[in-house]
């Protein structure tokens, strides 16, 4: 099971809601033509979007470390957060069809599902690096338990 509440996700300073309407999600997944993986399902009936205080995911590459930071995960139903609708909008060039832009840096680099064949892999995709991707989890609640305090700012 996730725990969520660890990174403690808010809008200025107050926990989010979680998704109130459940056919929000089936809109989401008849705009996609995919079905949700049930842990990002379960994330959305915590917080649909947000700010999360722990947010960092340190990725080792070829011998070096990098450090990105998720600075907004996209909201379904809340206006005051960034429309995951919009994201997919955005991105749908770039990402393609089976991938699912859930959360930005503050750089705006795409944190993303990829649902081809129902892998349901987290992925990062650094569009300031010719739209480099890097592989981070191999599904969300893998992601969710990766964040952590950025060690720059302890």
């Amino acid at each position: 099971m996730m725990d969520v509440k660890r990174i403690n996700i808010n809008l200025n300073g107050l926990p989010t809601p979680p998704l109130a309407d459940s056919e929000k999600i089936k809109e989401l997944e008849k705009k996609i033509k995919l079905k949700l993986p049930r842990d990002y399902r379960q994330f959305l009936q915590i917080h649909d979007g947000g700010h999360p205080e722990i947010g960092s995911v340190i990725i080792d590459q070829n011998e070096l470390t990098n450090i990105f930071d998720v600075d907004w995960f996209y909201s379904i139903a809340n206006s005051k957060i960034k429309s995951i609708f919009e994201a997919i909008e955005q991105w749908k060039p770039v990402l393609g069809n089976e991938a699912l832009p859930f959360a930005q840096d503050g750089g705006g680099n795409q944190f993303y599902l990829n649902l081809k064949s129902n892998e349901e892999t987290v992925w990062l995709l650094l569009h300031d690096q010719n739209n480099k991707t890097i592989k981070i989890a191999d599904n969300f609640a893998a992601f969710i338990s990766l964040l952590q305090d950025n060690p720059d700012f302890i």
